[in-house]
């Protein structure tokens, strides 16, 4: 199978480049975070998928995907939907685990509380927005 890559140029800023990878009903979610931030995602079977461009352009590539369920998680800044695909990275409650990234609205409100306390200077509007509202819903 031939590697196939789609880059699209976009007008509104985009805020999030990600994808949501389902097999065999496990979620996995692929974010590039900056330039020429490759991020790929290796199958049980082989397939692959990935992604690349942070918040500069997107880039996909796939090799064959049977098997492999994918949704795109782009945001720009006027998505309608950032308050349900927003990804926050996280190493565990330990610290300690290998990063992985996931919506915000399926974190524990204990640990979006202690998002706001270490980091809401630096959050931007978007991710204040939606922290503040799983807070309360």
């Amino acid at each position: 199978m031939g590697i196939h890559c789609i880059v699209l140029n976009v007008m509104s800023k985009i805020i999030q480049n990600a994808v949501k990878i389902i097999e065999d009903g496990t979620s996995i979610y692929l974010k590039s975070t900056h330039r020429h931030n490759y991020v790929i995602y290796e199958g049980k079977s082989g397939q692959y998928y990935s992604i690349d461009g942070g918040t500069a352009y997107f880039k996909r590539g796939c090799g064959d995907t049977t098997g492999l369920t994918i949704e795109d998680y782009s945001l720009y800044e006027d998505s309608p939907d950032i308050k349900e695909k927003l990804l926050w990275g996280t190493k565990g409650p330990s610290g300690q685990e290998e990063l992985k990234h996931l919506p915000i609205k399926e974190l524990e409100k204990s640990h979006l509380k202690n998002i706001l306390k270490d980091y809401r200077d630096k959050l931007s509007p978007h991710y204040l927005e939606t922290i503040e509202y799983w807070l309360t819903a």
